[in-house]
C-alpha cells in the first residue's frame, strides 16, 4: 500500500524537469501554491451587508474564474470579513477586480420639447408632458430632478433639463437581463482606432430586456445625416452608475425584439483593450455584488520573498526529519531502526503533496506548518512502535501482541488529535483552516498507511534479531 501511494502521489505532482537557455535547471509540479510561496497580494474586505457575505463570496468566485485567476482564494474570516488571495497579481489589479460592485444599466435618453410649457414623450400610446420651471407633469406624476417614473414597465429617470428641452432616461437592460457572454473569437474582438483601440464583445439578454429596447426606440427619430442611418438618441453604457460608453444605435434596430446586442469601450493600447475587455466580461458573467465591498487592509509579498519562504519551509522539513533522525539513533544505537523512520517521514510528506494536487488544496506556510506537525506525531508514532516492540515484559506473550498495543496507543492518539483539528477546519479562518486540514490528512496517511508500514518493517528486523 505504501508503496502504490508513493508512486500515485508522484504522478499526481508530476514534477517535470525543464533545461533553461542559460544553462540552469528548474522542476516544475502540480502542487497549487499559495500566496506566502508564490508571491501576491491578500486583501481583507468587509461587505456594508455582512448578511450578504456568503452570496458575495459566490459572486467573487464566479468573477475570478471567468478571468482565468487560478491561483485565488476567497473565504470567510470569522462571520463580517472577506478575505481574497490572489498569487502574481498587484495591489492595483486586486484593487481593479475587487472594488466595482459591477452594478451594470444600458439606458436610452429620450428628449421632449416642450412649447408654453406643453409637450409630448413619444413612446407607445404617448404621455403629455407639462413643463414648470425645473418641474414636469408626467402621466398624471409630478417629478423633480431624479425622480422616477414607470411608464408602460419601463423606470424613466427625470435627468435633466436645457430651456425647453426635457430630458428623461429610460433604463433599457440591467445586469440582471444578461442570459450569456460571450467571449469566443467570433463574439468578442480587439480592433485599432484613430485614437488607440477598441473591444466589442456580444451579448444575450432575455426577452423582458428586448421588449424594453424595442418600446423605447420604437418612436426615436432617424437622423439621415450619416452614412447608414442612426437613430438619434445613444444608448448609454453604465458601470456602477458610471458612464463607460455610449453607443450608436443604427436605424435598422428601430422597434426590433433583439436579445443580442454589442458591448463595446476604449482602450489606449491593444493590452490594456483587451484586459478592459475581460474585466467587463467577468463583471457581467458573475453579476453585481449584492453588497458593496470596503477593502480595509491589503497585504503585499513580492515573488522573491514568496521564493525564499519555499526555500525556507523544504528546509525547515528536512532538517526536522534530520534532528529526529540523529536523536532516534542516539536512543537506539541501531541504523536498521533509523533508516526506516526517516524513509517513512519522507513518504508522508510525499504522499501529502500527492494528496493535496489531487484535491487542488493550495499549499502555504500554514500548510507547511500541518505537515511538519503531522510528521512528528508520525515519529512520534513510530517510536512506540519500536519501544513497545523492544519491550521484554513477561505479559507480553509475542510481538503480535507488543504491536496490537502499540497501534492501539496510536490510533487513540490519532483520533485525538484529529479532534482537536476539527474545530479549526470548520470555525477556524484562513490559515487555520489550511493547518487543520493539512494536519488532518497527514495524520490519516499515517494511520492507514505509514504507520502500518513501518509497524511491518520493525516486525521483519525483530523477528530477524530473534
Amino acid at each position: 500500500m505504501l508503496f502504490v501511494a508513493i508512486i500515485v502521489s508522484i504522478i499526481f505532482i508530476h514534477p517535470i524537469y525543464t533545461l533553461q537557455d542559460d544553462g540552469t535547471a528548474t522542476i516544475t509540479t502540480s502542487i497549487k501554491k499559495g500566496l506566502d510561496l508564490e508571491g501576491g497580494v491578500r486583501a481583507l474586505m468587509l461587505p456594508e451587508n455582512p448578511e450578504l457575505l456568503d452570496k458575495a463570496i459566490t459572486t467573487l468566485n464566479v468573477r475570478v474564474n471567468t478571468l482565468g485567476l487560478t491561483e485565488t482564494r476567497i473565504m470567510s474570516v470569522g462571520s463580517k470579513y472577506i478575505q481574497v488571495e490572489m498569487a502574481g497579481l498587484g495591489e492595483a489589479e486586486i484593487r481593479k477586480i475587487l472594488e466595482q460592485q459591477g452594478k451594470f444599466d444600458a439606458k436610452i435618453k429620450r428628449h421632449v420639447e416642450t412649447k408654453d410649457g406643453l409637450g409630448t414623450l413619444e413612446f407607445g400610446g404617448n404621455y403629455d408632458v407639462t413643463l414648470d420651471d425645473d418641474i414636469i407633469t408626467v402621466n398624471g406624476e409630478i417629478l423633480k430632478i431624479n425622480d422616477t417614473i414607470t411608464l408602460e414597465g419601463i423606470v424613466f429617470k427625470y435627468t435633466n433639463i436645457t430651456g425647453n428641452t426635457v430630458e428623461l432616461t429610460g433604463l433599457a437592460y440591467t445586469g440582471d437581463d444578461i442570459v450569456k457572454v460571450f467571449g469566443d473569437a467570433q463574439h468578442a474582438r480587439v480592433q485599432p482606432t484613430d485614437n488607440g483601440y477598441q473591444f466589442s464583445f456580444q451579448i444575450m439578454v432575455n426577452s423582458n430586456a428586448a421588449s424594453r429596447f424595442a418600446k423605447l426606440t420604437e418612436k426615436v427619430p432617424v437622423d439621415f445625416s450619416t452614412t447608414g442611418g442612426y437613430l438619434k438618441e445613444n444608448i448609454d453604457l453604465y458601470l456602477d452608475d458610471v458612464m463607460v460608453d455610449s453607443l450608436r444605435i443604427g436605424s435598422g434596430l428601430k422597434g426590433t425584439i433583439e436579445t443580442t446586442i454589442t458591448i463595446s469601450g476604449p482602450g489606449e493600447t491593444q493590452q490594456d483593450a483587451i484586459d478592459k475587455m475581460r474585466n467587463m466580461q467577468a463583471i457581467l458573467e458573475s453579476g453585481a455584488l449584492p453588497t458593496k465591498l470596503e477593502i480595509v487592509k491589503i497585504d503585499r509579498i513580492s515573488p522573491t520573498l514568496g521564493k525564499e519562504f519555499m526555500s525556507t519551509a523544504i528546509l525547515a522539513i528536512i532538517f526536522a526529519i534530520a534532528v529526529v533522525s540523529i536523536v532516534i539513533f542516539i536512543r537506539y544505537r541501531d541504523v536498521r531502526i533509523v533508516l526506516p523512520i526517516m524513509m517513512t517521514s519522507l513518504s508522508e510528506v510525499l504522499i501529502i503533496l500527492g494528496v493535496a494536487s489531487f484535491i487542488n488544496w493550495t499549499i502555504d506556510l500554514a500548510a507547511i506548518a500541518g505537515i511538519i506537525a503531522a510528521v512528528g506525531t508520525g515519529v512520534d508514532d513510530q517510536i512506540i512502535i519500536a519501544d513497545e516492540s523492544s519491550k521484554k515484559e513477561k505479559t507480553m506473550t509475542s510481538l503480535k501482541a507488543k504491536m496490537a498495543n502499540a497501534f492501539f496507543i496510536i490510533f487513540t492518539a490519532a483520533f485525538t488529535t484529529i479532534a482537536a483539528m476539527v474545530p479549526l477546519l470548520f470555525m477556524g479562518a484562513g490559515a487555520l483552516r489550511g493547518f487543520a486540514l493539512t494536519t488532518i490528512i497527514g495524520v490519516l496517511i499515517g494511520v492507514l498507511i505509514t504507520r502500518p508500514a513501518f509497524g511491518r518493517v520493525i516486525k521483519e528486523i525483530k523477528e530477524e534479531m530473534e
